[in-house]
């Protein structure tokens, strides 16, 4: 499938296509320097592909290179405004950049996109109790939870305690 109409035949793009693939496998064994190598390949035969653009950026984003990051997000959204996982993403690199407002707002869009994204509702619902927004933070956190039960248990204490005392009706 080739997005944005962009000049490419199907050969080159079924090339790029394992070369981008290649990249995924070395991200899922934390090689990062490999993957973003392999995904860089692949953008430079096929530079307007959302897809290769998010993954580099969340290769550079668990390589804490957030500004490069934000680079391959931005773009990645620009040619594919619906990716819901490209907003998540953005939104996971503003909040380590300590930009919490416009994570919420990632977060938010993530969410507009695909409201059952469980890890959107776990992180806005964590910044929100963070700004002292306890009440809506923990409302997101319980929702998260209702959708994949097994995250309470990844939380802090302190915000599971948050959620019991939401769950038995007691001020938060």
């Amino acid at each position: 499938m080739n997005p944005l109409n962009y000049p490419i035949t199907e050969e080159e793009y079924q090339v790029a296509r394992k070369i981008h693939d290649k990249g995924l496998a070395l991200l899922e064994q934390g090689k990062y320097e490999l993957a973003v190598k392999q995904f860089s390949e692949a953008l430079s035969k096929f530079p307007v592909w959302g897809t290769a653009l998010l993954n580099r950026g969340l290769t550079y984003y668990y390589m804490r290179k957030f500004e490069l990051a934000l680079e391959d997000l931005n773009k990645a959204i620009e040619f594919k405004p619906s990716s819901a996982n490209a907003y998540y993403n953005r939104g996971l690199v503003y909040a380590d950049m300590g930009k919490p407002e416009k994570a919420i707002d990632d977060f938010n869009r993530s969410l507009n996109l695909n409201p059952e994204n469980a890890f959107a509702l776990i992180n806005r619902g964590l910044l929100l109790v963070q700004l002292n927004k306890k009440k809506t933070g923990v409302l997101d956190l319980v929702r998260a939870i209702g959708i994949m039960p097994h995250l309470k248990y990844n939380l802090p204490y302190e915000i599971q305690k948050l959620i019991d005392r939401y769950n038995d009706g007691l001020a938060i």
